[in-house]
């Protein structure tokens, strides 16, 4: 099943546009959809934050960026402390990328995605890709972004 059919199912209709969704960091999840349907997907490794720029740039046009967010928790706050912070780096230098190119940009919590899309749902609908845990999280956030706040019901 696909997330189109899903989307059916729940009575849903997909908008008709790209949508490149993120999961930012060190390695760098992505995944490019066109009407719903996803085209391709995969991991990169970066080494410097304008190496993401190479990456958004191999896409000839995207009408929607859904990123996943960066937050510093309270309970984590002492791990960052010296740290280069090069993920928020990253999601600036997405974000720059989106306001040249007059895309929106949706930030959604790391949390968000997995709670709906879990790996046993990405494997139901044909999404789930073995072995690459930061490309299913950019799938799950485009997945849900779809579902809970682009679908239309249709009339």
């Amino acid at each position: 099943m696909s997330l189109l059919v899903y989307a059916e199912k729940l009575g849903k209709q997909l908008p008709n546009f790209s949508v490149l969704g993120l999961d930012p960091g060190n390695t760098t999840g992505w995944s490019f959809w066109e009407d719903g349907e996803l085209v391709q997907c995969g991991e990169v490794k970066l080494h410097k934050t304008a190496s993401i720029i190479d990456l958004l740039y191999s896409f000839p046009h995207i009408d929607q960026f859904v990123v996943e967010e960066y937050r510093i928790y309270p309970n984590r706050a002492k791990q960052h402390i010296g740290h280069d912070l090069f993920t928020p780096r990253i999601i600036g230098a997405i974000e720059a990328y989106a306001y040249m190119k007059n895309s929106p940009l949706k930030f959604q919590p790391a949390s968000l995605g997995k709670s709906h899309f879990t790996d046993q749902r990405l494997k139901a609908l044909g999404l789930y890709q073995k072995g690459y845990r930061h490309a299913n999280d950019a799938i799950r956030h485009v997945a849900h972004w779809f579902i809970f706040t682009a679908a239309t019901v249709p009339s």
